[in-house]
């Protein structure tokens, strides 16, 4: 889930993610909505603090889409809360 805010980069909220395909329809949500963001300096933010798990896909798919972000000149900052 991608949060937009006036005041601060974009927020990336990645949920638990299975080795399932059900859950790779969230991912492709995810890199759809981040590809939309206007390429100019981006910097997303991504935070984990809403995933329990995160399987083989959405560690290749989600690092897959660090490598766009720096390709096109972006940034990222990750974001954990332990709790």
């Amino acid at each position: 889930m991608l949060l937009l805010t006036k005041t601060q980069p974009p927020i990336l909220y990645v949920r638990t993610i299975y080795d399932h395909p059900r859950y790779v329809d969230r991912l492709f949500r995810d890199w759809y909505d981040i590809t939309q963001l206007p390429k100019d300096g981006l910097k997303v933010t991504i935070n984990f603090n809403y995933c329990e798990f995160l399987g083989h896909i959405g560690v290749a798919f989600l690092g897959g889409m660090v490598r766009l972000l720096e390709a096109d000149g972006g940034n990222y900052r990750l974001e954990y809360t332990y709790r």
